[in-house]
């Protein structure tokens, strides 16, 4: 069976509309990053925080990890 990373981005919530996915195969290895590495945003951009792709940006409820998802109190 061919490994898969995905990623899914919504909404307002779990269970909001998806802004955006995308999964891409692993081939034949399970998905285990060594080390897990996740980047959120933009670095600040040469003209300032003004000219930043994610400014003003807020994130939440961010789960990284190579099993499913749990199911979060809201």
């Amino acid at each position: 069976m061919t490994g898969r990373a995905t990623l899914e981005v919504r909404e307002g919530s779990e269970t909001g509309p998806v802004k955006y996915l995308q999964s891409t195969g692993t081939g034949s290895h399970e998905y285990r990053p060594t080390p897990h590495v996740l980047y959120l945003g933009t670095p600040i951009a040469r003209g300032g925080l003004d000219d930043s792709t994610a400014c003003p940006i807020t994130i939440k409820s961010v789960w990284a990890s190579a099993n499913p998802r749990p199911a979060f109190p809201q």
